[in-house]
């Protein structure tokens, strides 16, 4: 596994590769078309308006499915498709009657539709965590197939070929029947993967924002500002990956010198969720940079929300800038913490295979889509690390970097309950 941090000068990946170098909700049946953005407006490069405009009519059923979920036990999978414009939600057992009125709906525009699953999102986690248990250094992740009917194992090419795929699916059932018996019998299948590695824009000044560059005061490495967010005082706070400082002891600077937080106020957390909390010498604003890791566009905050499969997201990494087009794949992932492979993390996937999610020194920036609507961005994670495959790409220390392809987050909602704060947003 790759060490966070990318060196003196560099910045920090995810294998995962660590990538570190109160608000409305429109109504459900709110349907009219987004505006397009101003010409002066700046837009993500990669972004696909007419998917963005799609993903943002969907999201309102998106959240309430979620809070659904949250209420009642069942809930598997929630995907998007943007050309058809349906909202599919997998559930295990019986619907709860919310579900159902919304899926029987006229919602004009989307369609709402439930179909079984046959687990639910809390056994898959389970029973992820019991799989990399039981396999130890012989697997990297593990999650939900694409309907939630069993779990899919990334692990290295070796171990994905029958003959030894069979002895670890059986030490994946004996781990089950010690620790989670009802879970007994899950299908299991095997792929060829890769690690997460724990994967910085320069200098940012106050009010400190999101997608910025930040290094250690003693140069050891890099990582990204994430989402900034409010305590309870309405006092601002800034989010960045928990790799990034492991143990909370680091002062950190712009790339100007200047201090964004001394060690003081740095907390972290790796049980579960890679993230790290900072009280930021200057104040925050809701706003995260966009474009190039050397670019000055930002573009305020509008609201936190709930990841779906099928969306198609930004991530805001300070060395490589930003990379659009991203679709979700799974909605939850279990994988050792980087920096920290005693402890598990999970997190949502998103990839593109052509031009790359994130590089090393990325970690902790923001994940996000953008609203053709009002030209804001919605917050949905903060970069935990990368994995899979490497493409070229630009970045802050070369113009033939490797970005890669496939980058694991922590959503923001996970995020935002583990420290009790509200997502900071403005405009």
């Amino acid at each position: 596994m790759n060490r966070f941090s990318r060196g003196a000068a560099g910045a920090a990946i995810v294998a995962m590769v660590g990538l570190a170098a109160a608000t409305s909700t429109a109504g459900a049946d709110d349907m009219s078309a987004p505006t397009p953005p101003a010409a002066s407006t700046p837009v993500p490069e990669g972004v696909d308006l007419a998917a963005a405009a799609a993903q943002e009519q969907m999201e309102p059923y998106v959240e309430q499915v979620e809070e659904i979920g949250k209420k009642h036990q069942g809930l598997a999978v929630t995907a998007v498709d943007h050309d058809t414009m349906t909202v599919t939600v997998r559930w295990k057992g019986q619907a709860p009657p919310e579900l159902t009125d919304l899926a029987s709906a006229d919602h004009d525009v989307v369609t709402v539709k439930v179909l079984p699953a046959k687990y639910s999102q809390a056994e898959i986690n389970v029973a992820a965590a019991a799989a990399l248990d039981a396999l130890g250094d012989a697997a990297y992740s593990a999650g939900g197939n694409s309907d939630s009917s069993g779990l899919v194992v990334d692990v290295p090419p070796a171990k994905a070929k029958a003959s030894v795929a069979a002895t670890l699916k059986a030490d994946v059932q004996e781990e089950l029947t010690t620790e989670t018996p009802e879970l007994v019998g899950i299908p299991v299948t095997f792929e060829e993967g890769t690690p997460v590695e724990g994967l910085g824009r320069f200098n940012s000044g106050t009010p400190r924002k999101g997608g910025a560059f930040m290094t250690r005061g003693d140069g050891t490495g890099s990582c990204t500002t994430g989402f900034t967010v409010l305590n309870s005082a309405g006092v601002g706070k800034i989010l960045s990956a928990a790799h990034c400082d492991p143990l909370g002891d680091h002062n950190w600077v712009d790339g100007g010198n200047d201090r964004i937080a001394s060690a003081a106020n740095v907390t972290y957390h790796h049980e579960g969720i890679d993230s790290l909390l900072m009280g930021p010498d200057g104040g925050t604003i809701g706003r995260v940079y966009i474009g190039t890791w050397n670019g000055t566009s930002l573009l305020d905050v509008a609201k936190a929300g709930p990841t779906a499969v099928g969306e198609y997201l930004c991530t805001g990494g300070a060395i490589s800038g930003d990379h659009c087009s991203l679709r979700v794949t799974q909605q939850s992932l279990t994988y050792d913490c980087p920096g920290r492979t005693s402890l598990r993390c999970t997190g949502a996937v998103a990839e593109n295979t052509a031009h790359g999610a994130a590089t090393h020194g990325d970690s902790g920036g923001p994940v996000y889509y953008f609203r053709p609507s009002d030209s804001r961005v919605g917050a949905r994670g903060i970069i935990s690390g990368g994995t899979g495959a490497t493409v070229s790409c630009p970045s802050m220390f070369s113009a033939n970097d490797r970005c890669y392809t496939r980058v694991v987050f922590p959503t923001i909602a996970g995020v935002l309950d583990y420290w009790n704060v509200t997502l900071e947003t403005r405009g």
